[in-house]
């Protein structure tokens, strides 16, 4: 978990050039949702947070982990310009992680997940009522 936690800490460190654009957002999320393929080591992160919910003290070691990955999402978020980018960036997440959990599932490839992640960055509100 140290390493998938370095990991995502270092690709939201690289998220951080002012020149950062819409297509390295692409790029990045792309590696990160489906440029991986699900061998044991892509496969540990999903068997710790599953067991995380059975046992409180791998808790802390999953949150570590979703700590970086909101990092990378809110980096991402904030260079597109999206509102309360710190806000949605667990719900980007969330939606990186189904799809990955659908992969994992079904073997079907990533398809349409980083269209549909700037389709709705697009129309994010800037609160909620």
């Amino acid at each position: 978990m140290a390493e998938e936690t370095r990991h995502f800490t270092e690709l939201a460190d690289a998220c951080s050039d002012e020149q950062f654009d819409i297509g390295q957002a692409a790029e990045v999320v792309a590696q990160v949702a489906g440029g991986n393929a699900f061998d044991s080591r892509h496969i540990a992160p999903f068997e710790l947070y599953v067991q995380a919910g059975r046992d409180e003290r791998l808790r802390a070691a999953a949150a570590e982990c979703f700590a970086a990955y909101d990092l990378l999402a809110t980096r991402i978020l904030t260079h597109l310009g999206v509102p309360d980018p710190e806000r949605l960036a667990g719900v980007a997440v969330a939606l990186v992680f189904g799809q990955q959990l659908r992969r994992l599932a079904t073997g079907a490839p990533a398809g349409d997940l980083v269209d549909t992640l700037l389709i709705l960055t697009k129309f994010a509100p800037a609160q909620t009522p």
